[in-house]
């Protein structure tokens, strides 16, 4: 389970990513968010895009009191052109939050993370490996996990699928008892390997660092 912070980091973040948790000023967020929903639904009438941007800067309290410190978000219509390429639709969520971990010099930190992830995750086809990153050891995950599907609310709103690709990093350093967590989802499971670069690109090249907290009586 992710844990508010207490440190600074480095999340080298793929451009394209909109980041949720920016700005980092809940009045500026506001009308960030405002100016985006009015630019992606031009009709909307001020009742909705109030609640829409409620709703928003609820999620942004809810990740940042679990201790989230990255939520980026990838939403590309079916036919999106970018220098050349045409696009298929494309819809991921990519967070990242500081888990805690026990640091265990005789051990391989990644490879213990591997056969972890490989042990909940079972599903045919999922892989794992551990590798080395930024910060020391590494271990990810690539896999697709079922949904229950609802119905959709509005005619314009796609229903849920009833799986998602979901891959995951884990990075650390060795002598650290916090490490990097990264999670992707792909609401296309034929995307999760484009997904999964993107993941252990934020996962293996990041870093953090834990603030040394002085221990009572020591300070001059």
């Amino acid at each position: 389970m992710t844990q508010p912070f207490d440190g600074t980091y480095e999340l080298l973040v793929p451009t394209g990513l909109f980041n949720v948790l920016e700005p980092e000023d809940r009045a500026e967020a506001t009308v960030a968010f405002a100016a985006l929903f009015t630019e992606m639904f031009p009709s909307i009438v001020q009742d909705e895009l109030d609640a829409l941007v409620d709703g928003i800067l609820r999620w942004r309290d809810l990740l940042l009191d679990r201790g989230i410190i990255f939520h980026g978000v990838v939403g590309v219509p079916a036919g999106y052109e970018f220098e050349g390429h045409v696009f298929g639709a494309a819809h991921w969520h990519i967070f990242a939050g500081v888990v805690a971990v026990s640091p265990d010099q005789e051990l391989d930190e990644g490879a213990v993370a591997a056969r972890i992830f490989g042990h909940h995750f079972t599903k045919p086809g999922t892989h794992t490996e551990s590798f080395e990153t930024t910060m020391g050891w590494g271990a990810g995950v690539i896999t697709e996990i079922d949904t229950v599907p609802g119905a959709a609310t509005r005619p314009d709103v796609l229903p849920l699928p009833s799986q998602i690709a979901v891959a995951a990093v884990m990075s650390g350093a060795a002598s650290s008892d916090r490490a990097l967590l990264v999670v992707g989802l792909a609401a296309d499971v034929a995307q999760k390997h484009e997904m999964a670069a993107v993941v252990g690109l934020m996962g293996g090249k990041s870093t953090i660092e834990v603030s040394e907290i002085e221990p009572a009586g020591t300070a001059s």
